[in-house]
């Protein structure tokens, strides 16, 4: 029931505007997105350099706020309770520590320059400079503690460049010999982690609910 009421949900809020996300925050089933601002992001320390404004950036994560709102339904129908599965049924984890694992080694402050320029550093160089610690602390931070990494190309939402985007500008630059980059991409196919877990967070009832 839960992925029917997501899918219809967001399928709702994309017709008619396949081709952009500007104004889809005007449908009823997620105007309220237009009330959360950019402190959301800030408390859950997720601090990039936007330019643009909040309702612009919630309306280019449309799919995120539909499956919010689901979560916020307390009455679906049916005798059923979207916000209740949600709190019981679903497996949690922190996206920061488990997705963002490259931001918090590096910071989000220009982060996907400095990611991009610390994987494209050659293992061969000082093992005592400061690079080749920050470029092999990125790598094993990645390898050992992350379920994946999520590589952004910003969209020109902030003012700093994202690693998605340069990596495009730089075809091979990932993974060109002998850098850290292709020690990263050896390591997600030639390794296995050994840690038992990962970091979960509870579920928790959204502070407003819908009908």
């Amino acid at each position: 029931m839960s992925h029917v009421l997501l899918h219809t949900s967001t399928l709702h809020s994309h017709l008619e505007r396949s081709n952009s996300h500007e104004g889809i925050s005007d449908d009823p089933l997620i105007a309220f997105s237009k009330d959360i601002g950019f402190e959301r992001a800030s408390e859950a320390s997720f601090t990039w350099d936007f330019k643009v404004s909040p309702l612009t950036l919630m309306e280019y994560i449309a799919q995120v706020v539909c499956w919010q709102r689901l979560c916020m339904l307390e009455d679906a129908g049916y005798s059923f309770s979207s916000s209740d599965y949600w709190q019981k049924h679903i497996l949690c984890w922190d996206v920061q520590a488990e997705n963002w694992g490259g931001e918090m080694a590096v910071g989000f402050d220009g982060a996907g320059q400095k990611m991009y320029d610390l994987l494209s550093l050659k293992r061969d160089i000082d093992l005592e400079s400061e690079a080749y610690k920050q470029a092999s602390e990125l790598v094993w931070r990645l390898l050992a503690k992350s379920s994946m990494q999520k590589i952004t190309h910003g969209k020109n939402l902030t003012h700093s460049v994202h690693l998605g985007h340069l990596w495009d500008e730089n075809p091979g630059k990932d993974c060109e010999e002998g850098t850290f980059g292709e020690l990263l991409r050896y390591g997600t196919v030639r390794r296995r982690k050994t840690r038992e877990t990962i970091v979960r967070k509870e579920a928790t009832k959204a502070k407003v609910l819908l009908k």
